[in-house]
């Protein structure tokens, strides 16, 4: 059985292959379907990206040009993401590297929210103007919460708590504008 941790490197790759602490990030190159699709023949329901562990379809184009946007599993077809909007039509064929402490400057607009292939919710955060803005919480395969925290403008700010695969509080951290401003491990939160 595959580690949580190491599945949802793995699981990531939609737009990030790691936003958890412990992964050092790389970016994922996509591979577009062909060049006739990517620059002609874009329409709705056609691939128009592919990896070794996803592929997105067009769900809709709307009436000012915009895409909305599914990834989905490979071996499974289940989602690995809700629908996303993407603006530029040029960005179809990208899937960005998203890493937790940053969520600046993406490519697309809306609530995020990403699936492993079980089903379970991995993670779910609000874009906004291409900033994170918002609640933001990641899950454990299982189903369990792993991190919670809020984004304002695209950088941590305020309290965020981290637990462990048991459902036990490992640390709290706070930011301001993506600054860290203190920490407390599990065992200074349990002397409180």
């Amino acid at each position: 059985m595959i580690k949580s941790a190491t599945y949802k490197a793995y699981l990531c790759c939609l737009l990030l292959n790691s936003y958890s602490l412990a992964f050092a990030s790389h970016t994922v190159d996509a591979i577009p379907v062909s060049i006739e699709q990517t620059t002609t023949a874009i329409g709705v329901g056609k691939i128009v990206a592919e990896n070794a562990l996803i592929y997105r379809k067009i769900i809709e184009i709307t009436s000012d040009q915009q895409f909305k946007v599914q990834n989905f599993y490979k071996h499974t077809h289940h989602k690995q993401s809700d629908i996303l909007t993407i603006k530029n039509r040029n960005k179809l064929t990208t899937f960005q590297e998203l890493q937790f402490y940053n969520l600046r400057n993406l490519m697309f607009d809306g609530d995020l929210t990403l699936w492993f292939d079980n089903g379970n919710k991995s993670m779910s955060v609000k874009i906004n103007q291409g900033n994170a803005d918002g609640p933001f919480n990641t899950y454990y395969i299982t189903g369990d919460k792993e991190i919670e925290g809020y984004y304002y403008a695209g950088r941590p700010d305020g309290l965020w708590r981290f637990w462990t695969q048991e459902g036990k509080l490992d640390k709290q951290v706070y930011y301001q504008q993506g600054i860290i401003h203190w920490q407390k491990s599990s065992i200074q939160i349990q002397e409180l």
